[in-house]
């Protein structure tokens, strides 16, 4: 199986809000973006389908040219061509090139809202009555179906990506999961080059943290370049997909701009690894993954 091939750099959405979205996109596009990552969950489909169809209605940019990445919600997993369809609608399209199971947990749907968990004692329920390799055979019939391209994971552990490996008809295109210096995840990378997965680093710049790193600072003085330019430099160095996430124009050029960096100043950057994660469902589910 080969890799698929995926623009080195995307665009996530998360967070960003509907005005952000009409200027950003258009801008991003026009220094070169051709991939955006977005969510169910990040609740700003909309706005997003709205900015695109705008780009394609002037011929500014053709749906073909861009590749474009959603998420199945945890609260999603027992209605996966419902849930893809209706994201779909959102953000007015006819396909995602990639489409993603977010975190490995399937949760109840609270009453009062679909998107999100049913709690008990503030912690969520889980659904006993779906397993992972159950939601991966309905992704691939979102393949099958022509809804999206390729399928693949977020957030999954080895013992995840294993469960689905040894039931798939379609592999794993893609493990979207947070990787920057602090947390560079060298086995679950090692683990998905034998298998031909494409691992994207979300969070590169370590949630900002890494910004003021005095290691990142030096690297970047001796190259000629920014903080954020060395820490993207580093994932894409690794030949992973880098994700960065801003509203800010002149960050989005910035962010497009790639280093070389040497081995002596890769190493400098892995000695920084604590295991340091910014983004943990325990915070939010009281649930343990990691």
């Amino acid at each position: 199986m080969a890799r698929l091939s995926i623009p080195r750099i995307g665009l996530g959405l998360y967070q960003m809000t509907a005005e952000q979205m009409e200027e950003v996109i258009p801008k991003a596009i026009d220094l070169g973006y051709r991939h955006f990552d977005g969510a169910a969950i990040y609740e700003n489909q909309a706005a997003m389908g709205l900015a695109l169809q705008k780009l394609f209605e002037t011929g500014k940019i053709k749906r073909s040219d861009l590749f474009i990445t959603d998420k199945l919600w945890d609260t999603q997993h027992s209605c996966v061509e419902a849930a893809c369809r209706e994201s779909l609608n959102n953000c007015r399209l006819d396909y995602f090139d990639l489409y993603l199971i977010h975190w490995p947990f399937s949760v109840v749907p609270s009453k009062m809202n679909p998107m999100t968990a049913e709690r008990v004692n503030g912690v969520a329920v889980i659904d006993g009555n779906v397993t992972l390799s159950g939601v991966w055979r309905d992704m691939e019939k979102l393949v099958d179906l022509g809804l999206v391209r390729h399928i693949g994971v977020s957030n999954f552990l080895q013992s995840h990506l294993e469960e689905i490996l040894q039931v798939a008809r379609i592999k794993p295109a893609v493990q979207q999961i947070e990787i920057h210096p602090l947390l560079p995840q060298r086995q679950m990378v090692e683990s998905c080059n034998r298998h031909e997965i494409q691992v994207e680093a979300y969070a590169p710049l370590g949630g900002g943290k890494l910004i003021t790193n005095p290691i990142v600072q030096k690297v970047a003085a001796e190259i000629g370049a920014t903080p954020s330019q060395v820490l993207i430099s580093f994932a894409l160095q690794r030949n992973l997909v880098a994700l960065v996430k801003t509203s800010k124009i002149d960050r989005l050029c910035e962010n497009m701009r790639v280093f070389e960096l040497s081995d002596a100043q890769m190493t400098r950057l892995y000695s920084l690894e604590t295991g340091e994660r910014f983004f943990d469902p325990q915070s939010w589910y009281g649930l343990k993954l990691f």
